[in-house]
């Protein structure tokens, strides 16, 4: 008898241990319900509870509550369950943790600590209307196989705020949707994204998204919001909401793995002023439901063909391209000419030298600078050059003579006076006569140049 009494005791003691959220991190907002309630996004959270009994399992299931609640409510929301073990994502639309499925198991470590991630659905229950403020709560059996709710844990400190899709900017009632991708290189798909408004990750998250798939098929919820479920199914695709009031933008995307909650080296991506280099402003959205995506991995990237030499007075087209539309390209030859704007342009070097020629490739977020090193010679050489598929007629001329080629490509052809110096230089299209006139009398070689610089072909000009 006495032993029983002791065994007694014993658990008696340990169910009573106060149980809390020692530790959370929890997003500051919430998508809530609409008149249709078809709009929905889930919310996620990361958790540490502390004073349960050690090594033991647990039957729990995640909803939010509202302050001021009564202590026996277990909240509202259709739980998503999240199995660290089984690695494993469950969606159940009811509250129990007797009837497998709208339950799922956390086990507990040697010190009565449990350190996981939590997640819920939003629904059409009052407390999900948008301008209140909840709290996540996690609702648990008594570790012993009990079907009924024992203990209630609030994380009543991490107020979170509840919007709606909208389309005014500033709103403090509304959000907006925000999608992205991510790289496999360090990430797994079941790991999450937090959104920040700063650039250190000081603070609450803005929001906090799962890295697709999680194996729960949204996709075919019609209650989902259409963007969520577009990317629902797509391998490193997120989705989640900011909010309309956010003045600071998103200026940090963070990711945690999907065990321990643990920040992934390496993997963070920061833009300081919340406008990203895909040109999408995070600043105060108001696109409402329209999907939106970050592109935060998106990197502003210009190049041109540039040839290593060229010849002075060789008017050359210099052309650039980008990965994306909507760029705009500054030039600058490095020669105290003026800067030229455009994705194309045509420029003449006067002086033999070395030159740097300066790339700007820009768009409202971000700008991408390269530089290409070019030599600019005094002479050509044309030996072995002269050839019959450039045509100057009439040749001798008294100073205007017409020039033609039979080259399936444009051609940039130099006139050289009889020190072999540069007099002009002028672009020849294939087929097309071009009408050149020579003021001085005199022995020209006429040269023809390809684009990166070499010599095609030449020909003898007499003026009298």
């Amino acid at each position: 008898m006495k032993k029983i009494l002791l065994v007694a005791f014993i658990v008696i003691a340990a169910v009573a241990t106060s149980q809390t959220i020692s530790s959370a991190i929890v997003p500051q907002f919430i998508q809530g319900k609409s008149t249709t309630n078809n709009e929905r996004v889930p919310f996620y959270f990361w958790a540490e509870i502390s004073g349960l009994i050690p090594d033991t399992t647990y039957r729990y299931y995640t909803t939010i509550d509202t302050l001021n609640s009564s202590p026996s409510s277990n909240g509202a929301g259709n739980p998503i369950l999240i199995n660290a073990l089984g690695n494993s994502f469950l969606r159940s639309t009811s509250l129990s943790v007797a009837t497998l499925g709208n339950y799922d198991s956390l086990k507990t470590d040697s010190a009565g600590v449990y350190k996981g991630w939590f997640g819920l659905e939003p629904t059409g229950n009052d407390r999900f209307t948008p301008g209140k403020f909840v709290y996540p709560q996690i609702n648990i059996n008594d570790g012993m196989g009990g079907n009924s709710v024992a203990t209630r844990i609030k994380a009543s400190s991490y107020l979170v705020r509840v919007v709606n899709f909208g389309n005014v900017a500033s709103d403090t009632l509304q959000c907006s949707s925000l999608i992205d991708s991510v790289t496999g290189t360090l990430l797994n798909t079941k790991d999450f994204a937090l959104l920040y408004d700063n650039t250190a990750g000081s603070g609450r998250p803005i929001s906090i998204a799962v890295i697709e798939k999680d194996g729960i098929v949204q996709k075919n919820i019609s209650s989902y919001i259409q963007y969520y479920r577009d990317v629902d199914t797509i391998d490193y695709y997120w989705a989640t909401i900011i909010p309309n009031k956010l003045p600071n933008g998103i200026q940090r995307v963070e990711f945690r793995t999907k065990s321990l909650g643990a920040s992934v080296a390496g993997a963070t991506i920061i833009d300081n002023d919340g406008v990203w280099c895909s040109g999408l402003s995070t600043i105060n959205p108001r696109h409402g439901s329209t999907s939106k995506n970050l592109k935060s991995l998106f990197i502003l990237n210009a190049n041109a063909s540039i040839p290593s030499s060229i010849h002075a007075a060789q008017n050359l087209n210099y052309s650039a391209t980008a990965n994306t539309v909507g760029i705009n390209f500054l030039w600058n030859f490095g020669d105290a000419t003026s800067n030229q704007l455009g994705a194309s342009t045509n420029h003449t070097y006067t002086t033999p030298g070395s030159y740097t020629i300066t790339l700007v490739a820009s768009n409202s977020a971000c700008a991408d600078t390269s530089y290409f090193a070019i030599n600019v010679g005094a002479n050509l050489s044309v030996t072995d050059y002269f050839q019959k598929d450039i045509t100057v007629f009439p040749n001798p001329s008294s100073g205007v003579v017409s020039i033609k080629t039979n080259y399936s490509t444009e051609l940039n052809i130099v006139v050289l006076n009889i020190l072999g110096e540069a007099i002009g230089s002028y672009l020849v299209k294939p087929n097309v006569i071009l009408s050149v006139t020579i003021a001085n009398k005199g022995l020209y070689t006429l040269v023809g140049l390809d684009s990166n610089g070499g010599v095609l072909g030449a020909k003898k000009l007499l003026i009298e």
